[in-house]
């Protein structure tokens, strides 16, 4: 009986030092890809930042100030430096999006209902799905109280449910579950 009770408490620990190690990868791989994005967007933002001021400074020079024979037509210059501006500020946003992913903000866990969380989730969806004839089913019978981040996670059922809906023909069904097993809850999405 002892040799039973020692392997399965052998059984339980490897299975925790299996989750500390494959928690510990990701964390390592996570560091190394923010380190790579902030490289990666420094290196972008350094000629974004020139192009952006060298725009602003033909602005101030050429439709502020005299312009020589020649010069090009008022109108045109502004909307040339207009699209030269946006495109800037779109780029700029771009490598924020990819800063923001690959270091995403920090988890400010709490003590909160599941259940209620994942069902305002759904009912925030519910009259996009209806468009196109597709129901959200919500089976959260399991879903109690946990804790996690609740403006993430809300967040990422969010994009899993859009996604869903998006896949789904129409008139058809997506069905949102939660469960808990021995340790974890669990959150299906199925189209």
């Amino acid at each position: 009986i002892a040799f039973v009770v020692l392997r399965q408490q052998f059984g339980v620990l490897s299975e925790k030092h299996a989750r500390a190690e494959a928690a510990l990868r990701r964390r390592d791989r996570l560091a190394a890809m923010g380190e790579l994005a902030s490289t990666v967007a420094h290196e972008v933002r350094n000629p974004l930042n020139a192009i952006g001021m060298t725009a602003q400074r033909l602005r101030r020079e050429f439709l502020n100030g005299d312009r020589g024979a020649g010069a090009p037509d008022a109108s045109e210059l502004k909307e040339l430096l207009d699209v030269l501006g946006g495109e800037t500020k779109r780029i700029d946003r771009i490598v924020q999006q990819f800063l923001d992913y690959a270091r995403p903000p920090r988890l400010s866990l709490s003590q909160a209902s599941l259940r209620d969380m994942l069902e305002a989730a759904a009912e925030a969806l519910r009259a996009k799905a209806a468009t196109r004839q597709i129901t959200i089913h919500s089976d959260l019978a399991g879903a109690g109280e946990a804790v996690f981040d609740p403006d993430q996670l809300k967040q990422a059922v969010d994009n899993l449910l859009r996604n869903a809906i998006d896949a789904t023909p129409d008139g058809g069904r997506v069905r949102l579950q939660a469960r808990r097993d021995e340790l974890d809850h669990v959150i299906e999405v199925i189209d």
